[in-house]
């Protein structure tokens, strides 16, 4: 089930995520 994904799709997702919050951050301003 979807509980059961291996290290490497998990480590894709997270990298996905903070790719898109940094991302995100980047729009607003709040990295310099």
């Amino acid at each position: 089930m979807a509980e059961l994904i291996d290290g490497k799709n998990v480590a894709e997702d997270v990298v996905r995520r903070v790719k898109a919050l940094t991302a995100e951050l980047l729009g607003k301003g709040a990295l310099k």
